[in-house]
């Protein structure tokens, strides 16, 4: 901020113009922290005196006190402790003031366990913006892939193991020990491995700036730290460990004479462990298949929500406090009208969600009611023009009174009150206000609050609303915005405009959802396609080895049909197998995953049942044409080979 404001020169001592604000003499400048830490403030004001002059910031956000604590203090008695000290000094002063006190650990913040989840109802999100749902399904794929590349580079090296049989057998007549043959093949998985880790780092400097806009958090290598690079080093050399270690070993024992007779007596071993590695390698895509199959549903649930309101061809022009335009809203308002394409204006709190909390009372009679709840301003038609129903009593626009001491209460606040609320007074920010309707819920929060909250609606005659909300035709919306945009800057040439297509404007979360899904997609089908192509090779050792039995079998009078049904059957149990394996903990990680979701799809057998006929249609596609050319081989020409 120094360096922006003051182009390098010291600023200490220098006076800093705040916007809105007032003059500040500029103290000292902190040192740089990282851009992802919660402590990286542009300006930083003393509180007490911010409040001096901005009285109203009292009752607004969260106040945070950053504490080190000693070893071994229990957080929860601590946090008691605190919050009876705070109710001493401020619960008679200011009763409404202090709710609760949460408290976390810094380190936790940023996987999502921050005040947002306590009082703002944003799910999982920290202050960074990383998301904890992102953050567990990418974790899933990872490690997916990496059982998947271990299982594979397993699978490959055993299958050509007899095509280096010879190989290793001539060297072993020659001299070389087992130890000899084992350093060789595990240097070749550490080459592999090497090898691998230069891909994904060139990869990671070309796609590094998209994952972090996906993930919420940087994502790049600082080649610069040792203990990054120490760490990649570590982790490819134990990945190519143990992908190489097995094989290695397997292929050292082969014994040098029954290898050059041209026999193996590691055949029937070697394929009942790649029948093993086809297993787990069909079971961690029927996870991720299944994982991908549910966010998909879960994105569709997501973007088909109902938010209450008629959000299509809707546009918010925002009326920024201390604009200009905010200071000649009639003016604008009647330019916005004679804009070409709008057909109706009104005015409300998109995108925002309320305009702060007021203080009520209710005397119900049997009991006074008191706290503080949300006002949101709006325009006399903001219900009908946003088809928000009037489910008791009557809209601003059809009330007969037109009393300015009158208001209209959500849902919500009517069960909050309890009874029938129409017709009844109650205290509001000071002042008595007759109930004349109730109207139906929507959702202004988001996906991840879908639950409304309690809200009072006042009639602001003075337009002291967040927006102004445009219906326009539907046709030629670009050239809408860009006229709105024209009379913000007839009147406002510092301040930039503000509009909103709320029409389009996606959800946050629903966003995350969208992206995530992208991806897990993307890599869901590389998993799945590594696992079908480790079942073709598994399909091609296994037709070899069964070549001779297929063929007296048709010798003795077995139909092709016959016997490429028996070739199928060992590939669909261990299909079968794969999905007793690995739909119930898919089902069971998923339920995890949806529960971290307001809104959110249920799950039901479909899913399964549809992994399941998607993987058997891929499994017969791949091996079959195999397998079926097997089950039609000329025994006459095979048997003469043998």
């Amino acid at each position: 901020m120094a360096d922006l404001l003051f182009n390098g020169v010291n600023p200490v001592g220098k006076t800093l113009k705040v916007h809105n604000v007032g003059d500040f003499l500029v103290a000292g400048v902190m040192k740089e922290v990282p851009e992802e830490s919660l402590l990286d403030p542009g300006i930083v004001i003393n509180r007490a005196f911010y409040h001096k002059i901005e009285p109203k910031a009292k009752g607004y956000g969260v106040n945070f006190t950053y504490a080190k604590i000693k070893e071994g203090v229990n957080l929860d008695e601590l946090k008691d402790r605190l919050f009876q000290d705070f109710d001493q000094m401020y619960g008679e002063k200011y009763p409404d003031m202090f709710g609760a006190i949460y408290s976390e650990r810094l380190s936790e913040a940023y996987w999502g366990s921050s005040i947002r989840d306590y009082v703002g109802g944003i799910q999982n999100s920290s202050f960074i913006g990383a998301n904890k749902q992102k953050i567990n399904t990418i974790g899933y794929l990872a490690l997916g892939i990496l059982v998947c590349g271990i299982v594979g580079f397993l699978s490959l090296s055993l299958g050509l193991s007899n095509r280096r049989s010879k190989e290793i057998g001539v060297r072993k007549v020659n001299g070389a020990r087992q130890s000899d043959i084992q350093l060789q093949l595990l240097s070749e998985a550490l080459f592999y491995g090497f090898f691998a880790l230069v891909i994904v780092l060139v990869a990671l400097e070309i796609t590094g700036s998209y994952f972090t806009e996906l993930f919420g958090v940087p994502i790049g290598m600082d080649y610069t730290s040792p203990d990054m690079i120490m760490q990649l080093l570590g982790f490819t050399v134990i990945t190519g460990l143990l992908a190489g270690a097995y094989p290695a070993l397997i292929i050292s024992k082969l014994n040098p004479v029954i290898v050059l007779k041209g026999k193996s007596s590691e055949a029937h071993s070697a394929l009942d462990l790649k029948r093993v590695l086809s297993i787990v390698q069909l079971s961690v895509a029927v996870l991720l298949v299944f994982g991908t199959l549910v966010q998909f549903e879960q994105s569709k649930t997501m973007m088909a929500f109902d938010f209450g309101y008629e959000k299509e061809n809707l546009i918010a022009l925002r009326l920024e406090r201390g604009s200009k335009v905010a200071n000649n809203k009639v003016a604008v308002l009647e330019a916005v009208n004679d804009i070409k394409g709008v057909n109706s204006t009104s005015g409300g709190p998109f995108p925002l969600t309320f305009n702060g909390y007021s203080n009520y009372r209710y005397d119900k009679g049997d009991s006074l009611l008191e706290g503080q709840v949300a006002r949101v301003n709006v325009a006399e038609n903001f219900f009908e023009f946003l088809q928000v129903d009037i489910v008791q009593g009557e809209s601003f626009l059809t009330n007969k009174k037109q009393s300015e001491n009158v208001c209209i209460v959500n849902e919500a606040m009517a069960k909050l009150l309890g009874g029938n609320i129409v017709g009844q007074l109650i205290h509001y920010d000071g002042v008595n206000l007759e109930v004349i309707g109730v109207s139906k819920d929507y959702t202004d929060w988001g996906l991840s609050r879908p639950k409304a909250d309690p809200r009072v609606y006042i009639n602001s005659t003075d337009r002291n609303y967040h927006s102004i909300l445009i219906r326009h035709s539907g046709e030629n919306k670009a050239a809408v915005i860009s006229a709105l945009e024209g009379v913000w800057r007839t009147y406002e040439k510092v301040i930039l405009p503000s509009v909103i297509d709320l029409e389009i404007k996606r959800d946050s979360s629903a966003k995350r959802v969208e992206k995530t899904t992208v991806l897990g997609a993307f890599l869901s089908i590389m998993i799945l396609v590594l696992s079908l192509l480790n079942l073709l090779g598994y399909s091609v050792m296994y037709a070899s080895s069964k070549l001779k039995s297929i063929s007296i079998r048709k010798v003795l009078g077995a139909a092709s049909k016959e016997l490429f049904i028996r070739l199928l059957k060992p590939f669909f149990i261990n299909l079968i197998i794969s999905l007793l394996l690995a739909l119930p903990i898919a089902y069971w990680i998923m339920e995890q995953y949806l529960n971290d979701y307001a809104v959110r799809m249920s799950l039901s057998a479909s899913e399964g049942i549809m992994v399941g006929g998607v993987m058997a249609i891929l499994v017969l596609f791949v091996i079959g044409f195999q397998l079926l050319k097997v089950s039609k081989a000329n025994p006459v020409d095979v048997l003469k080979a043998e």
